[in-house]
This record gives structure tokens, sequence and C-alpha cells, in this order.
């Protein structure tokens, strides 16, 4: 086989002197990042002038500094961990054991006629909790198909949804009627009149006040 020498790669002695050179230049990259992150470390770099083997030893040195370093502060870490967790940690909150969750069926709501008088032809409204501090209730209405809700006002801040069918609603200040479908909403402010009208399928809403509910008709 002819061999070119004036193509011969490195050679092996350049070769050893470059992987030590690159040795030394990682073990300083190390040592300048753990001097900036505030190790503190032994002045080994200051009047080499050129890498030797003695960078390899300074370089396992530097390393085995750097894992125990890092290893206590590890240790550190989880130490805070376990002591701040259950700091952290919240137990539930205590509540007022005179207060009970309230849970009606439709099926067991008991229905009051708004408008007695009107007999089967009047609303008919379903309570269905009551604060016992405050008054504040919720309560459902059903309003028969083509009806008119005479101009009223209530004591309290009310708001309205419509669950079932379509209902119209006016009110002073206003000669504009909003027709609400299902899933609409209306807040009216307390003893604001207002009125309301139903269509062809009746209507029925959530009705909800910040106050006891009340009723008051306007002549």
């Amino acid at each position: 086989m002819r061999r070119e020498f004036g193509s011969r790669g490195p050679s092996r002695l350049a070769t050893f002197r470059r992987k030590i050179e690159l040795f030394a230049g990682t073990a300083l990259g190390i040592r300048l990042n753990l001097a900036v992150l505030g190790y503190r470390l032994p002045n080994w770099d200051r009047g080499v002038s050129r890498p030797t083997l003695t960078w390899v030893g300074i370089w396992h040195e530097e390393l085995a500094q750097f894992r125990e370093v890092t290893m206590k502060n590890i240790y550190v870490a989880l130490a805070m961990t376990a002591l701040v967790s259950p700091a952290l940690a919240q137990s539930a909150p205590a509540h007022d054991p005179s207060v009970h969750p309230v849970i009606r069926n439709f099926s067991e709501l008991t229905w009051e006629k708004t408008n007695p008088e009107q007999g089967d032809n009047s609303p008919e409204v379903a309570i269905l909790n009551v604060n016992p501090k405050t008054k504040a209730s919720e309560l459902l209405i059903r309003t028969p198909k083509d009806y008119h809700v005479p101009k009223h006002w209530h004591s309290a801040n009310e708001t309205l949804t419509v669950i079932r069918g379509t209902f119209v609603v006016a009110h002073e200040g206003s000669d504009k009627r909003v027709e609400l479908n299902v899933g609409s909403y209306i807040y009216m402010p307390a003893k604001m009149v207002h009125e309301g009208w139903t269509k062809s399928e009746g209507a029925m809403y959530l009705v909800t006040v910040d106050a006891a509910w009340d009723i008051i008709w306007v002549n």
C-alpha cells in the first residue's frame, strides 16, 4: 500500500496535546461558572502558561467539589420543602352547622298561585330556598300561555332567568319590550316597576331576590 507522507494527518503527539487543551478549557470553564455562582475555588489557573497533565487532576478535583456543593444544595432544598409543604396545605374550612344544603326535586315542589282569584289561569310559584338570616330567596314561577303579568315591583333586587318558553318584559323608563327566550337573564333593581307577557307556550323562569320576596301590584 502506497502512503503519501505529505497527506498524513496530525501526529499522535499533536492529537494528545489537543485533547489536553480541551480538558484544560473544560476545567477552566467549570471554574469560571462556579465562581459566578459564588463558589470559592483555588487559583490553580494562575501562572500556568500552557496545559499540562496536572489540568486533568485539577479538573477532577473541581468536579468533585462541584458535586459536593450541588448535593448539599439539593439536601437543603428537600429539607425546606418538607418544612414548607405542611404550612401550604389547607384544612377543610369550618362551616356554620346551622346551615344545611338544600335539594329540591322538581316533581316534589309545592306550587302556590300568585293570583288565587284567577283560578287555573293564575301563575304559580314554588319557593326553592330562603336564607334564614337575610331572607334572600330563590324560586320558580310558571306562567300560563298568553298571560299578562300586570305592573308591579319588589322590595328587593330581582334576577330572572328563563328556563322554558318565552317571556316578554318591559320596565318603567322605557317603552321597549324585550323578548327573552330560554337561557336569557334580566336584573331588575328594587322598587322598579315592570310587567311581563307570555306567548302561546307559556313560560317558566328562575327568580332570585336578595331579601324577602314580595309583589306589590301597581293599580
